[in-house]
């Protein structure tokens, strides 16, 4: 990991003058398409060496706990009638709540990725064992972690293995902000659902 970003202590101390607004270290993620690989062949031999990729087991495990998740709440705000609640602001806009993003924005925001995404399922997994690569870097271009992708398309479990990943190796008090294209989405489904309740209060999109 970045030394610059995760070394030394001095992050104790601005946590403890600074707002909780403020944030200890800058981390980015983004997927890329160019890196495939075509099905049908051969494994890689295995690489002794330490390794920035995620095991396929984790992120498999966030694949389920996503989709628990997204099934158990859908089932439970069918029984209740219930939408996603929302705030009105000071000149009649919508937000979503914990947001600071109209619903418009938001919307339009989800209709540009879905379009985009469209266009990336070309790396269909009929063709392809591997689709691309995810990754998550600091802000001065050290790779923390990627995650190999295997479906056709930006799916949301990628992003959040690698944030999960990434908290799992800081203390508890250790704010981030994240840069994402499609952050508001993430940020969006993450406050819907419950994706990584413990580690929203500590990140800054």
């Amino acid at each position: 990991h970045c030394p610059l970003c995760f070394s030394g202590h001095s992050w104790q101390s601005n946590n403890n003058q600074q707002s909780s607004s403020d944030v200890d270290a800058i981390v980015c993620i983004d997927a890329y398409f160019t890196q495939k690989r075509r099905s049908g062949q051969t494994d890689d031999p295995i690489n002794p060496t330490a390794t920035d990729f995620l095991s396929p087991e984790d992120i498999h495990a966030m694949e389920c706990e996503v989709d628990g998740l997204r099934k158990s709440k859908s089932s439970n705000y069918r029984r209740r009638g219930q939408a996603s609640k929302r705030n009105l602001g000071e000149e009649g806009e919508v937000f979503e709540e914990g947001m600071k993003i109209t619903t418009s924005v938001l919307k339009g925001c989800n209709e540009s990725f879905t379009a985009a995404d469209e266009r990336s399922l070309q790396a269909s997994t009929q063709f392809f064992s591997d689709t691309g690569v995810m990754a998550l870097l600091c802000h001065h271009d050290h790779v923390i972690h990627l995650a190999n992708m295997t479906s056709a398309g930006e799916k949301q479990h990628y992003a959040l293995a690698l944030i999960k990943s990434l908290f799992s190796h800081l203390p508890g008090s250790f704010h981030i902000g994240l840069l994402y294209d499609i952050g508001c989405q993430l940020e969006q489904s993450c406050r819907k659902w419950g994706f990584l309740q413990p580690f929203l209060p500590c990140i800054a999109p």
